[in-house]
């Protein structure tokens, strides 16, 4: 039979994996994000090298950082999940809620900004 001492030794290894994988999750939305910058200055440089950057040029740099910033935001709520997941105190669930509704909230107007400035695009495109 296995004793409670056992039982808490493999919970605590599970507990400590677990927060390890949230943390490289968490690194793995840092390169994203970073991604997403190092794409944006790209753009913005190779774009206004001989010349002003022009709106639709600027949308679109600012569209593909957006999808950057909103793919690293859903990343980090999987990684504050699991890292709640597993340490599971009242303190924890509560800074979780907060966190998740603020990136929530920041990811849904982006988003919205995004579509508007896609179908903006899409629009001014379109006329002849």
């Amino acid at each position: 039979m296995i004793s409670s001492p056992d039982i808490d030794q493999a919970l605590g290894g599970l507990q400590h994996g677990v927060d390890r994988l949230a943390t490289v999750i968490e690194l793995f939305a840092l390169a994203v994000l970073l991604a997403g910058v190092i794409r944006a200055v790209f753009g913005f440089l190779r774009e206004g090298r001989g010349s002003a950057v022009g709106a639709a040029d600027f949308l679109a740099l600012r569209r593909g950082l957006g999808v950057h910033i909103l793919l690293a935001l859903e990343i980090l709520i999987c990684a504050d999940i699991m890292h709640t997941v597993v340490r599971r105190s009242y303190e924890e669930l509560v800074v979780l809620a907060g966190v998740v509704v603020i990136r929530t909230v920041i990811a849904f107007f982006l988003n919205r900004e995004l579509r508007e400035a896609a179908e903006a695009a899409h629009a001014g495109s379109q006329r002849p």
